[in-house]
């Protein structure tokens, strides 16, 4: 896959007499044997392919910057690159629209967009473009698209850029206020190797700063990293579950669902049960959530992409609808006791499993 060179971050450039900007720059590196070619199609590691339907199937990677608190993302731009045509001659597939899988079209997908196969130029033709931001755990990130994959489809050549010196010009946000995040030692090792790990530019992460506690919340105190969302009906079928976590090293509370509903805010109940895993989350430093019941029992959200219904959980662990989880969210797909016996015996066995694995690596 691609990798970084040593990055230099330049501070507030000037940009007008009163609008101070900070500046990224940062250097990706790509080789040949980043790269799957055959006569009709290529893969890059690590990356997906441009959405241009009709146009030739391209692909480019994502990567993201970490910046401190950000008011909006100014510039995105390459300083220099290093292209390097390589052998051969092809003729790229063009890429097919979005289609269901239950219900695919009639007819060849493959549908050429003449004009851009007419081009003698490279396609897509850019190296980079600022692709929005999200957040998780207090940390900001710029999400930017790199195109280091260039085709030129009258020629049948592709050209690979082995370097890319690019930067980000971003305006800072004065005297953030940050969302504080309640974690165990454990939870906050945890995320902190995250955020590392998703970051191009993992020495610009901080510390994740410590807990402040909320000043007001419907729950009593505690210290729970795992909680289990429930009917009443349930809750004594999760409880040897809770337990077992709880032995395990992992604190667990199981929590009445129709208490949720009744005291948290929201249109709708999975908008309540969202409210309960915010305050969770904060008040207890819950960082794993299960929802002990079928969709009959806890409700699920519904996301519309297009036009399109698709139900979903990840609601319920994205905080700000940015579609990062700022927590961990599962579902027991239960109806009856015997079925929660069946999946509870499941997740210990699961567990035996990794457990014994752990120890053959040691």
């Amino acid at each position: 896959m691609y990798r970084t060179l040593p990055l230099v971050t330049a501070l507030f450039i000037s940009l007008t007499a009163t609008t101070l900007a900070d500046t990224y720059q940062g250097t990706a590196c790509f080789s040949p044997g980043d790269l799957r070619i055959r006569s009709d199609s290529i893969e890059l590691d690590g990356g997906s392919y441009i959405p241009a339907t009709g146009a030739p199937s391209i692909p480019f990677v994502q990567i993201n910057v970490a910046v401190p608190s950000f008011l909006s993302v100014d510039a995105v731009r390459v300083k220099t690159v290093e292209l390097k045509e390589l052998d051969g001659k092809f003729e790229l597939k063009p890429m097919t629209e979005a289609r269901h899988i239950s219900d695919p079209p009639e007819g060849n997908p493959f549908v050429k967009d003449d004009a851009v196969y007419a081009k003698d130029g490279n396609f897509p033709g850019q190296f980079i473009e600022a692709a929005g931001s999200w957040d998780l755990a207090g940390q900001d990130f710029v999400a930017v698209h790199l195109y280091p994959v260039q085709y030129n489809p009258v020629k049948g050549k592709i050209s690979l850029a082995q370097r890319i010196e690019f930067e980000v010009q971003y305006t800072p946000e004065k005297n953030p206020v940050r969302e504080t995040y309640n974690f165990s030692e454990k939870v906050r090792a945890h995320y902190q190797a995250a955020l590392e790990e998703a970051a191009f530019n993992p020495r610009d992460v901080p510390a994740i700063p410590p807990y402040v506690p909320p000043a007001r919340s419907l729950l009593d105190p505690g210290d729970y990293e795992y909680v289990i969302i429930t009917s009443a009906v349930f809750m004594a079928q999760f409880k040897d579950l809770a337990d077992w976590r709880t032995q395990m090293g992992m604190p667990a509370r199981i929590v009445d669902l129709y208490w949720i509903l009744f005291n948290y805010p929201g249109s709708t109940n999975a908008e309540k049960i969202r409210e309960f895993v915010k305050d969770a989350h904060a008040t207890w430093g819950a960082a794993y959530f299960l929802l002990g019941g079928d969709t009959s029992t806890i409700a699920y959200h519904v996301y519309h992409p297009g036009g399109d219904d698709v139900p979903n959980d990840t609601f319920y662990a994205d905080f700000d609808d940015d579609w990062k989880y700022e927590v961990y969210v599962g579902r027991a797909c239960v109806n009856t006791a015997a079925e929660i016996d069946t999946a509870v015996a499941a997740v210990r066995a699961i567990a035996r499993v990794h457990q014994t694995r752990a120890a053959c690596e040691r």
